[in-house]
């Protein structure tokens, strides 16, 4: 008969446990210390936030996944001075079906997998770093599915892109302008056809590893308008290639301190028409640089 009791009273607490960690509705889960995310950072005392739950990384707080694929949320939102982790290893995942919304800083080193279309803002100061582990095609479903807002102050890093073929900007990734913007995509040279044109960068930009070309003709682009712009490392742009056309050019302050062998920064490249270039502040070359490339007469500026 004890034991019997014993079995009762033990069943009840486990149905009593059970039913108390239940919830019927998503929570707003807001992060009130820095930490991992499933661990007890948030407000909603003894819990993390689970399916449908919205979460808000709160100023001041760092949060990072590690290792831990979150269940599908609702929204996320990172106001300005929060910091979002995504860590890099194969298992670390942000899954999420409702809006994505950065005043602060995201960096992914994982994966994000917006699972159906939404809202992907990048407020004023915002910064997304886009360095997913595997890098493959689904890594960009937040560019796929998300509808963008970038303030022209935010930031946009682009690490790694599953294929240079693919352009950053267009129909199926990068739909809104663009504010500051960071490349270091290697392999091969990153074709961008056009999309950039006429002035969808509204920052400035800076490419500090890889090749970016502008348009290779299949954009048929004759304008193209930046603020500053800035070569290091391993890198070059070329701005112009196919059919022969004009090309209106304006820039902020030209700086190309790139050590690429091989590769120089070239306006025109084998596409011949009249080149007028406008450079509103400081013109630096400490590397390879064409003007107009012509396989019999470059006119070229190089030490």
């Amino acid at each position: 008969m004890k034991d019997f009791q014993k079995i009762i009273s033990f069943f009840m607490v486990t149905l009593i446990f059970v039913l108390s960690s239940y919830r019927s509705e998503a929570l707003i889960f807001q992060s009130v210390a820095s930490g991992n995310f499933n661990t007890l950072i948030w407000n909603q005392a003894g819990l993390y936030p689970t399916t449908g739950d919205t979460v808000v990384i709160n100023t001041g707080t760092t949060v990072t996944i590690n290792g831990f694929n979150t269940d599908v949320l609702g929204s996320v939102t990172i106001n300005s001075g929060g910091n979002l982790t995504i860590a890099n290893n194969a298992v670390a995942q942000l899954v999420f079906a409702g809006d994505l919304v950065v005043s602060g800083t995201l960096i992914n080193n994982g994966r994000i997998n917006m699972t159906v279309p939404g809202n992907f803002v990048l407020g004023n100061g915002a910064v997304y770093d886009h360095n997913p582990k595997i890098n493959i095609a689904v890594d960009e479903n937040v560019f796929e599915n998300g509808v963008e807002n970038f303030s022209p102050t935010s930031t946009l890093i682009i690490r790694k892109w599953a294929s240079t073929a693919l352009p950053l900007a267009g129909p199926t990734r990068v739909t809104s302008d663009i504010g500051n913007l960071v490349t270091s995509v290697t392999g091969t040279t990153w074709e961008q056809r056009g999309q950039f044109s006429p002035n969808r960068i509204k920052g400035s930009l800076l490419v500090t590893d890889g090749v970016l070309r502008m348009d290779d003709g299949s954009g048929a682009t004759t304008v193209l308008t930046l603020n500053d712009v800035t070569l290091r490392g391993n890198s070059a742009i070329i701005f112009q290639e196919g059919n022969n056309r004009n090309l209106t050019l304006t820039m902020g302050n030209f700086t190309d301190s790139s050590v690429l062998v091989n590769q120089p920064t070239i306006i025109m490249n084998m596409s011949l028409g009249t080149l007028n270039l406008t450079v509103n502040g400081n013109f630096i070359t400490r590397h390879d640089f064409i003007a107009v490339f012509d396989s019999t007469f470059p006119i070229r500026s190089a030490v």
